[in-house]
């Protein structure tokens, strides 16, 4: 049986980054996916009353633990082997797929020539995992990325705009605080730039997240609509996820507000954190 193992460390940044994702994704009862080690427990947030009484996108029935291979986690083994290490190279790989199957399963009516191409090139790069490629992603939530290349390219900016936020307030952690003293000699000056540093990406971040909207400038009002997180039927994107993980992990580990005197981020966060995907421990 072909299937994808992702091997996590439960609590980590980065793991909640990929499930969260999966969650939002609606992957998390494929077949094709093992989660190692088991979550202990299913999504707690409350529903909103418009979400489905029916959804059973729920973590994966337990498990026996599987030896994880060597490397940083979270970690993403395919069916043909290939380990992924990276939490965002995880997830572009699983949206890649989605999106790709998804034309395969549902081609347009009047496909272009580069959608043709398309559809061939991924047949011929993945012709022994192809099966499973298309269960995996059967019930998979349109993609997250945006649905113009405008809209994708506003994704991956601010997906490199907090990555690069968190790497930042990482700096400022392994400098100042009390959880790193043991394990390396502090600096505090250091963890005050950096997270100085970290505050200065979140400023150009928070610009694109006020008033709700981070695609308003690219589409009609209409369209704009789609892009105010709230806990019903909201288009969340890569981007929404990569935020709201680090501004969680840094409120709930740290105990420190990244979102002060920032309104676009602190409005993502209420709405976000009311979200089922936001319960996934």
């Amino acid at each position: 049986t072909m299937s994808f193992t992702l091997h996590i460390l439960p609590g980590a940044l980065y793991t909640r980054r990929v499930l969260i994702y999966l969650h939002e994704k609606n992957l998390f009862q494929s077949p094709f996916l093992t989660i190692s080690p088991p979550l202990p427990t299913k999504p707690t947030a409350t529903p909103s009353p418009s979400s489905n009484p029916n959804n059973t996108n729920l973590p994966p029935a337990p498990a026996p633990k599987i030896p994880k291979p060597k490397g940083p986690l979270p970690c993403l083994t395919t069916p043909d082997g290939t380990t992924i290490h990276d939490s965002l190279a995880i997830i572009t790989y699983l949206e890649d797929l989605c999106d790709a199957t998804q034309s395969l399963t549902h081609p347009p009516s009047s496909p272009t020539t580069e959608q043709n191409r398309n559809r061939e090139t991924h047949l011929h790069l993945h012709p022994s995992s192809q099966k499973s490629n298309i269960t995996i992603t059967t019930k998979a939530t349109p993609t997250m990325r945006g649905h113009t290349a405008e809209e994708r390219a506003r994704n991956g900016e601010i997906v490199n705009l907090v990555d690069e936020a968190t790497t930042f307030f990482e700096l400022a952690a392994r400098n100042g605080s009390a959880m790193f003293a043991l394990l390396r000699r502090q600096d505090l000056r250091v963890s005050k730039a950096a997270l100085g540093d970290c505050r200065k990406v979140l400023m150009k971040v928070n610009v694109y997240y006020l008033d709700g909207g981070r695609f308003d400038d690219l589409k009609s009002k209409e369209r704009a609509a789609e892009s105010v997180i709230g806990t019903g039927n909201a288009t969340v994107t890569i981007a929404d996820i990569v935020l709201f993980a680090l501004l969680e992990f840094a409120e709930k580990m740290y105990g420190v507000d990244l979102m002060e005197g920032l309104d676009g981020l602190r409005g993502l966060y209420e709405r976000f954190k009311g979200r089922e995907s936001a319960g996934v421990e």
